[in-house]
């Protein structure tokens, strides 16, 4: 979904640039822009990306790494607090 957004991100600020100065305008050929070019575009993007896909979902979850804990958090870990007014020893 991240990267989803960070594409249409991307297309919304290229095309603006394009739009707003004539000079790049000139230099950026962007070709027909039909529903059949539409189709291949997104025809090409699913066939980058259904090998990845399928070998995942094909994987179990637990011989991909199991779930992740939050961020912030280890498994089996606990932190040592320091006493206030302590500080950190640095390391040599």
């Amino acid at each position: 979904m991240i990267l989803l957004l960070f594409g249409l991100g991307t297309l919304a600020l290229t095309v603006s640039v394009l739009r707003l100065d004539g000079g790049l305008r000139s230099l950026v050929r962007w070709g027909r822009f039909t529903p059949v070019t539409l189709g291949w575009g997104v025809g090409g993007g699913v066939l980058a990306a259904a090998p990845v896909l399928l070998l995942s979902l094909l994987t179990p979850m637990t011989e991909r790494g199991g779930a992740v804990l939050p961020a912030g958090r280890r498994a089996g870990l606990s932190r040592r607090r320091r006493r206030p007014g302590r500080r950190a020893r640095s390391q040599k």
